[in-house]
């Protein structure tokens, strides 16, 4: 015997829709924690107009489920889990600290790189500096010296990637897509 919800949804049903609305915004937020940590900012920029409207969705029809279940089969554990996700998913989005954390793990290998660069040597291409894969380099004269520009997309489509400069001194790339990282190290998403 399965109660029926005022909905019209069985007992089963609505523990099924209840998981799968869970999997899926457990699932939003691995994809965007995965966009932010590799730094592909256009795609947290279309994950931020989209994702979050679906986050909301899904939250929602979670939440509606959680109560038509009947005070016997819920559990406050479910929803606090639930109301979790979202949550997250806002931190991910309006914090990037998982750009923060990945930076912090590569600096010392983009910092290698660019002490390369500075001194005149090319390295092969593509090559890895931590989390990333860098695609194309090139320095540029700024204020107080040299920018050095490690680019994670080749630079004919456009300019994204890490750029170190003097400290205090912020390249002219896009300011649109600036986002200053360290006193010396600064990302830009696009030209």
């Amino acid at each position: 015997m399965t109660a029926q919800c005022g909905l019209g949804i069985s007992d089963t049903v609505g523990r099924r829709v209840f998981q799968s609305c869970q999997g899926m915004l457990i699932g939003l937020v691995c994809i965007a924690f995965l966009a932010e940590f590799f730094a592909k900012s256009m795609f947290v920029l279309f994950f931020v107009a989209f994702g979050v409207l679906m986050a909301l969705v899904l939250l929602v029809t979670a939440v509606v489920t959680w109560v038509c279940r009947g005070a016997q089969r819920r559990r406050w554990y479910q929803l606090a889990l639930l109301l979790a996700w979202p949550l997250l998913l806002w931190s991910i989005l309006f914090t990037s600290w998982p750009m923060s954390l990945s930076f912090a793990a590569s600096t010392p290998a983009l910092d290698r790189l660019a002490q390369q660069v500075a001194a005149g040597q090319t390295p092969s291409l593509p090559t890895r500096a931590g989390c990333y894969l860098i695609r194309a380099v090139e320095t540029r004269p700024v204020s107080g010296g040299l920018a050095i520009c490690l680019w994670t997309a080749p630079p004919e489509r456009q300019h994204v990637g890490f750029v170190q400069s003097p400290a205090g001194v912020t390249p002219h790339v896009n300011p649109w897509t600036h986002r200053q990282l360290s006193p010396r190290w600064h990302h830009f998403a696009a030209d």
